[in-house]
């Protein structure tokens, strides 16, 4: 879990990881299959952002809670109710979960992910503002917590703004 300092700065989430922040503080991610999730509290202007790898830890405990769609979502609720943000006030922004191997089959794991983080989401009763999910190329994603947009930049695409 990364957290930053207060004053305006770019945080990047790797692969696996989280980050809370608060206005100005932007937070930043390369995804392909994986699935950024980014939850934010208007009126606090405080948000967070996983960089989840895989849909689900099936029930197992794990060292980075970012890892899994379905831990992450919980792990970041609880991470902004430290700062006082009650998950009944958050909004969701989802990107990412593209199929970056050209290939059909039972296992893709951008599908997986996008369809673990929108049960997981409607279960917790967090709306989703916006998403751009699936397809076939990756994104460069930057949340901005002053503003609650999501900046996305797909490879070859206009800058796309949620």
């Amino acid at each position: 879990m990364v957290f930053p300092t207060g004053s305006e700065e770019l945080i990047n989430v790797g692969m696996g990881q989280t980050a809370v922040g608060q206005s100005p503080t932007k937070l930043t991610a390369v995804l392909g299959s994986c699935l950024g999730i980014c939850l934010w509290h208007p009126r606090s202007k405080r948000g967070a952002m996983a960089h989840a790898v895989l849909p689900s830890s099936n029930g197992k405990p794990t060292q980075l809670p970012g890892k899994f769609v379905d831990t992450a979502i919980r792990y970041l609720c609880d991470q902004l109710a430290l700062f006082g943000v009650p998950s009944d006030e958050l909004v969701a922004k989802l990107a990412g979960g593209a199929c970056m191997f050209v290939t059909s089959g039972p296992l893709q794991i951008g599908d997986c992910n996008i369809e673990k983080a929108l049960s997981c989401l409607q279960e917790m009763r967090i709306p989703i503002l916006a998403q751009d999910v699936g397809g076939t190329k990756g994104r460069r994603v930057t949340f901005e917590l002053a503003t609650g947009r999501l900046l996305v930049q797909v490879v070859g695409e206009t800058l796309k703004t949620l």
